[in-house]
């Protein structure tokens, strides 16, 4: 097992007009220390925002769909509508037990580096990560419909602040995917990781609002991101799935294949010249402190 390795960030978030504003107004970046390093994932008695962690799994003989199935939660962490859509895009999101990540990591361990980036409250909207370019315009199914995108690459776009609920404070996430438009994808820009200091301005792609998230996170879960076939189902912890992307052919002949998804391109590549396959795990780790409070303690007097 590698040892976790820190990836310092030092993005800054612009405010998105074509998506609702953020309940917070604050931008200010959170000034409480990141986690202790290491593999664990207990909960601190003093740290409070979002740290991102990833890695690359071998997932030949879909051996990441098999460890996910395993340890996710039955309950769909999105609306059944954007679950469907999400499904269709080869995109899915799922939480697990605390607890479940020395299996997750065990089933479906690192091949190169295990990452962490301490992000803690992003009040404007951050770019966190950014998938494999494409070179042309390629088609896409999203809603059940075709788009061309490209060339260019998509990435991934966060926002995240506590708030309060009926059952105690939650971490708001504002999850958004954009597709940054770039004529000339560089051949050392062809890879998926984290995004850099020099990335885009959050302004510069377009959003593709039909996949856009507004999720609630409970601290005490971890939350899963990445890719997934369409219509493959984890525990049962997702709503039943759109209706087919492949067409059937306008005559005699076999169906039209499906276009690669944007999970796809997110989350999944094989290596050069080797039938080895790779799958992106993104792990969201929501910290709130369990005395945190979103206002301060009355005075007695």
């Amino acid at each position: 097992m590698n040892s976790a390795r820190a990836i310092s960030s030092a993005l800054i978030g612009s405010a998105l007009a074509l998506l609702p504003a953020c309940a917070s107004d604050n931008n200010a970046p959170n000034t409480k220390p990141a986690p202790r390093l290491g593999l664990d994932v207990q909960r601190s008695a003093s740290v409070d925002g979002v740290e991102l962690r990833w890695w690359t799994a071998n997932d030949n003989a879909n051996s990441v769909t098999a460890a996910l199935a395993a340890l996710v939660e039955p309950d769909s962490v999105l609306p059944s509508r954007l679950a469907a859509r999400w499904d269709e895009s080869g995109l899915r999101i799922a939480r697990l037990k605390r607890e479940a990540l020395a299996d997750l990591l065990e089933s479906a361990p690192p091949v190169s580096q295990y990452a962490r980036d301490w992000k803690g409250w992003m009040g404007a909207w951050l770019p966190v990560f950014r998938g494999r370019a494409i070179d042309r315009r390629t088609p896409f199914t999203i809603d059940n419909r075709p788009r061309m995108l490209g060339p260019g690459a998509p990435r991934i776009l966060m926002r995240a602040w506590p708030a309060p609920t009926a059952q105690g404070p939650v971490v708001r996430l504002d999850l958004a995917l954009q597709f940054v438009d770039d004529g000339a994808p560089r051949a050392n820009d062809q890879s998926a990781g984290l995004i850099p200091a020099t990335a885009a301005p959050v302004n510069q792609g377009d959003i593709i609002h039909e996949l856009t998230a507004e999720l609630a996170l409970d601290p005490a879960y971890l939350y899963v991101l990445t890719c997934e076939s369409p219509a493959v189902v984890w525990n049962n912890n997702r709503a039943p799935t759109a209706e087919p992307t492949g067409h059937p052919a306008a005559g005699p002949g076999p169906a039209a294949a499906s276009p690669t998804t944007i999970g796809q391109l997110l989350f999944a590549f094989s290596l050069a010249d080797s039938a080895q396959k790779r799958r992106i795990i993104v792990l969201i780790v929501p910290e709130l402190a369990p005395d945190f409070a979103l206002l301060p303690p009355r005075d007695p007097q």
